[in-house]
């Protein structure tokens, strides 16, 4: 009925206005092919990730978005070094532990990170300078360096738990950043 209401008008709407009320005209005349469209495409997209190729490769995408990108990977690297920490600190082997993390991942492109240092630390290197020396990009360089001083010291598993603290705060702040961020585009 709006739409009849300021078409009577005869004038020059704001673009805003237009954009509105085009928008509410598509919904009348063809609301439920553009529901049912969005849905396909959820669906649709949600099957195509599913396969491995593009899992792999959305995997890896996923920490490359802006804003969430980061947050994403600040995440994934507090779970792992939290896990290590436990596995660590319970006295199951690095290997043993890793493996355990391996198996656990959903994530392709931070299991094929951590099938590349596992198969370092099967070779005799120490985790600082296999995550140093590959091309394993996911590992932040704080987080290498950081490993590699607990190697050093033997205290692993208490860096584990330096580390896990350290980016569940990381984490902290981004989500409140984040909020900031977010709250003028929602509103």
């Amino acid at each position: 009925k709006l739409v009849d209401f300021f078409a009577a008008f005869n004038q020059q709407l704001p673009l805003s206005t237009r954009i509105l009320l085009g928008f509410a005209t598509l919904m009348r005349d063809r609301g439920v092919l553009v529901v049912a469209t969005i849905f396909g495409i959820i669906i649709g997209f949600n099957l195509l990730i599913k396969l491995p190729p593009i899992k792999q490769v959305w995997d890896r995408l996923i920490f490359k978005l802006p804003i969430f990108g980061n947050f994403l990977l600040e995440s994934k690297m507090a779970e792992l070094s939290r896990n290590m920490s436990v596995l660590l600190t319970s006295g199951i082997p690095i290997l043993v532990g890793l493996g355990t993390l391996i198996e656990s991942e959903p994530n392709m492109y931070i299991k094929a990170n951590l099938n590349q240092l596992e198969a370092g630390l099967s070779k005799g290197k120490s985790m600082g300078d296999t995550i140093n020396a590959s091309n394993l990009t996911v590992f932040p360089s704080i987080f290498s360096k950081m490993v590699a001083v607990g190697e050093h010291t033997g205290k692993l598993d208490e860096m584990f738990t330096y580390l896990a603290e350290y980016y569940e705060e990381e984490i902290e702040s981004l989500s409140k950043n984040l909020t900031t961020i977010l709250e003028p585009i929602l509103l």
